[in-house]
């Protein structure tokens, strides 16, 4: 009996979840501005990684150029929520620019995206002091808590100390 409703209950739940899906798909169809989202110009901070090897050269790329962490954005092209997230993305890649954007497509690169223990689409994962974090779905508010949390705090120091030497530059120059 207690087999049987099991049974019933995942059958409800996966008719729920192809029912919102498509609900989900139908409004980003209808939302859909990626149209007009130039991803060449757009994406201009984000390294889309193409091999495997590509992915170990980030990461010392990273290191090398002194960045607090790396944002990996595990994507399919053909999501609708992968969609709406790839313009905000590269909106953050702007606002952090004191780390690293990563992009990988998990259908070029299905076994770098296994190795990273990636159990959902779209998914990120922050690199930061040797740890990994995930965020799993388009959840972009927990993604900005997330670097907010790790990185925040240094972030504002980094700006306070940029605006601090413009000043004394423009006093100078006066």
């Amino acid at each position: 009996m207690a087999g049987n409703m099991l049974n019933q209950l995942e059958d409800l739940l996966r008719r729920f979840a192809v029912w919102f899906f498509g609900l989900f798909a139908r409004l980003a169809a209808y939302f859909d501005d990626s149209a007009a989202f130039d991803h060449a110009t757009a994406l201009k901070n984000v390294v889309t990684i193409n091999t495997r090897q590509h992915w170990d050269l980030a990461f010392e790329e990273a290191e090398r150029e002194g960045k607090e962490g790396i944002l990996a954005y595990f994507t399919k092209w053909s999501s609708p929520p992968c969609k709406f997230v790839r313009p905000w993305f590269a909106e953050l890649s702007e606002k952090y620019s004191n780390l690293k954007f990563l992009m990988v497509y998990v259908e070029d690169l299905e076994e770098l995206a296994v190795e990273a223990g990636v159990k959902f689409i779209p998914e990120f994962q922050f690199f930061h002091e040797g740890k990994t974090e995930k965020v799993q779905g388009a959840k972009r508010d927990q993604v900005e808590a997330l670097l907010k949390r790790k990185i925040g705090h240094s972030m504002v120091q980094r700006t306070q100390t940029r605006t601090i030497e413009e000043q004394s530059r423009s006093k100078k120059a006066n």
